[in-house]
C-alpha cells in the first residue's frame, strides 16, 4: 500500500539491475543501473489522467446512457463509463499517450456510433471532448440464392 519493496536473491558484485514498476492501467516507469544494496531506489509512475466531455445524438440532443470506451494506444488498457442523463461522461484512470474513444448506443432502430482519437499529455487531463453519434445503422440480412445447376 505504501509503495515500498524489497528484492532478494540478487547476485552480489558489479551487477546492475533495472527496477520497473507498472500500475493496473499498464503505465510503467523504470530505473536502470541499480546496484545491490542501494536503499534509495525511487521509481515514479506517471499520474493517471481523465477525459471528460459530452456525447450527443445526430440531432444535437444529449445522449443519455451511451457507453463510452477509452482504449490506450500504448498499453491496450480499456476504461468504460456511461453517459449521464445530460450526456456528460468522465473516464478515469488513463495513462498518458494516445487514446481511442468510442461511444456506442444500441437501440431497436440500430447501432449509433461516435469515435475520436486523442492524446493525453502527462501534465494534464483532457476536458471538453464532444462526441456526436452518427445516425443508427440497421443491419440487414440478405439471403443469397443457391447457384443455378
Amino acid at each position: 500500500p505504501d509503495g515500498q519493496f524489497v528484492l532478494g536473491g540478487l547476485a552480489i558484485g558489479d551487477a546492475t539491475y533495472t527496477v520497473r514498476a507498472e500500475d493496473p492501467s499498464g503505465a510503467s516507469a523504470s530505473q536502470r543501473g541499480v546496484h545491490v544494496g542501494r536503499t534509495d531506489v525511487v521509481v515514479t509512475l506517471p499520474p493517471l489522467r481523465t477525459i471528460s466531455g459530452a456525447v450527443v445524438d445526430a440531432r444535437g440532443a444529449p445522449a443519455a446512457g451511451v457507453t463510452i470506451q477509452a482504449t490506450s494506444g500504448d498499453t491496450g488498457h480499456v476504461v468504460t463509463t456511461e453517459a449521464t442523463a445530460d450526456g456528460k461522461f468522465l473516464l478515469k484512470g488513463l495513462s498518458p499517450g494516445p487514446v481511442s474513444l468510442t461511444a456506442l448506443r444500441s437501440a431497436s432502430d440500430g447501432l449509433a456510433v461516435a469515435s475520436a482519437d486523442v492524446v493525453l499529455l502527462p501534465t494534464q487531463n483532457l476536458a471538453g471532448v464532444h462526441l456526436v453519434l452518427q445516425a443508427p445503422v440497421v443491419a440487414q440480412a440478405v439471403a443469397a440464392a443457391p447457384p443455378a445447376p
